[in-house]
């Protein structure tokens, strides 16, 4: 994922993030950077669906990880 982003390619970026959230899926940061990948390509439903989970998993202890959620929610 990190290779892609460098590279400007959204969808390897993309499925670099998905993979990373399936091979570690109670790590929270995969779930967020996807969240916030998926928010600025105008997905809103499923950004909101992993910031989520992201706060979900992080117990709600990242304030940047609150903020995205709160943010996907009021949009």
């Amino acid at each position: 994922a990190m290779l892609s982003a460098v590279q400007r390619n959204l969808a390897g970026t993309k499925q670099g993030l998905l993979e990373a959230s399936k091979a570690s899926p109670n790590w929270f940061k995969p779930h967020w950077t996807l969240a916030n990948l998926l928010s600025q390509s105008g997905e809103k439903t499923q950004a909101k669906a992993q910031a989520e989970r992201a706060a979900f998993l992080n117990s709600n202890r990242d304030s940047e990880v609150v903020e995205t959620l709160a943010k996907l929610t009021r949009d």
